[in-house]
Order: structure tokens, then sequence, then C-alpha cells
């Protein structure tokens, strides 16, 4: 069985699939197949907030997906983003 999810253009995507983790861009269209892996969608709205929830950064911590940039700033630094 397929499963597809698409992203509107102010939205992304976290996919949790099986033991992978995929990531969809704004404005995409994903196919998955889940026959016997469980797949989880996480949509996020970028206009909400360009931030991860913290359970998120904690589930990803040294996962690398394409078009997540992670950037580790501690208590005593100062971030800022430019999107």
């Amino acid at each position: 069985m397929s499963v597809y999810r698409r992203t509107k253009f102010n939205q992304v995507a976290l996919v949790d699939w099986g033991q992978n983790w995929v990531s969809v861009a704004p404005n995409q269209l994903r196919a998955f197949w889940c026959g016997f892996l469980e797949v989880e969608f996480h949509l996020f709205n970028l206009e909400e907030s360009l931030e991860l929830p913290d359970s998120f950064v904690v589930q990803l911590r040294g996962v690398a997906l394409n078009g997540l940039k992670k950037f580790q700033i501690s208590e005593s630094e100062i971030g800022l983003l430019y999107v």
C-alpha cells in the first residue's frame, strides 16, 4: 500500500518511515510504501515557526536530512537566522 503526502507552499514535513527519517520540502508530493513499515507524518507550518519542537530535536540529533540545516547554539551565544 502506498501513502501520499503533499506539502503546501508554507509547509514542510518530517516523515518517520520505519527506522528512517525523510524530509519533504514545501510544495511537494511524495509517495511512501508502507507494507510492513509504520509511516508517521509530521507537518510544520513555516509561517508559524522555523524552529523544530524540542521533542524532534532530541529524536533527530545525529540524523542527516536533506534540506534541514542543524546548528547548535549554546545558552551563552546569540543566534541569528536568515531565511
